[in-house]
This record gives C-alpha cells, structure tokens and sequence, in this order.
C-alpha cells in the first residue's frame, strides 16, 4: 500500500512531463519511482526495528549468496554484451542509447535502479508474503503488482499497455 501511494506523485509528474532527457536516452518522468519500493521498505522497517532493522535491510543488497563467481561474471556479463550486439548491428530499439560510450553509464544506472527496487520487493516484502501465501503465491503477489506498478510508466513511454 505505501509503494501505490508514495508512486502517485511520480505517475502526475510523469502526466505532466511525460519525457525527461538523460543523457542520450528519454524516458518517462515517472520512471524515477525506483526509489520508492526502497524508501518504503525503509520506512517501514525503521518503523519495526529502528536503525539496526534499517541497516541490515541495506546490507542485504551486497550479500553475496555462496555460488561459483563464474556466475555471477556471466549474470553481470551477460547484459552487456547482449546490449553492446544490439548496438553493433544496428538494432536498437528507438529510444535506446546507441553509443558504445553510453552503455556503461546505462549499465550502471540500471544496476542502481534495480537495487532500490530489489530492497523492496525482495529484501521486504517477499518473506512475509511468503509466510502468507507460500512461494508461488508470493511470486504471483509481487509479479502482478510490480506489472502494474511499472504500467504506467511504460505507457508514458510511448509503449502499448500489453
């Protein structure tokens, strides 16, 4: 509930401003709620559990789970090349940055933007959903409203609802 009602200003600035230049590529103004899945699992975690609650929180977005690194090479790797190909050949979406130069700056603000949102929809809420609705029904919770919750921005990008 506190991520629908803290994303509402972001969705009007968004009706507002439908596009914001950052550096080669537009996007929707209201594709900067990336925070607000973070900011409200902080909230609401201080709330329970104070500093200490908070700062655990925090902590679990660079835990690394024990695995092979080659994995975790190929997880990271992975995306940059497929998007350094895409450039390469020319098939880029419109819309996208097309210079080699941008990817990493893309790269490294998409890897930002998906540790906000991951503090909130993994590091808070998937447990306790989990305990409510056991794993696949906590998947199908989070999956239907992170779709929805991302609708919007995505149609004021200029892409279809479906």
């Amino acid at each position: 509930m506190l991520v629908a009602v803290l994303s509402v200003p972001f969705y009007v600035v968004g009706a507002l401003s439908p596009t914001v230049r950052v550096g080669a590529v537009d996007m929707p103004a209201s594709a900067a709620m990336f925070v607000v899945p973070l900011v409200a699992a902080v909230v609401l975690v201080w709330r329970d559990a104070g500093r200490a609650g908070v700062v655990a929180l925090l902590a679990g977005v660079v835990d690394r789970p024990a695995g092979r690194a080659r994995w975790y090479a190929v997880a990271v790797a992975l995306p940059v090349v497929v998007g350094a190909g895409v450039v390469l050949v020319g098939a880029a979406p419109v819309g996208l940055a097309t210079s080699l130069v941008v990817l990493p700056l893309v790269f490294g603000a998409s890897v930002v933007a998906a540790a906000f949102e991951e503090v909130g929809w993994t590091g808070y809420a998937a447990d306790p959903l989990r305990g409510r609705f056991g794993v696949v029904g906590a998947g199908v919770v989070l999956g239907v409203f992170w779709g929805v919750w991302h609708l919007l921005p995505l149609v004021q990008a200029g892409h279809g609802a479906v």
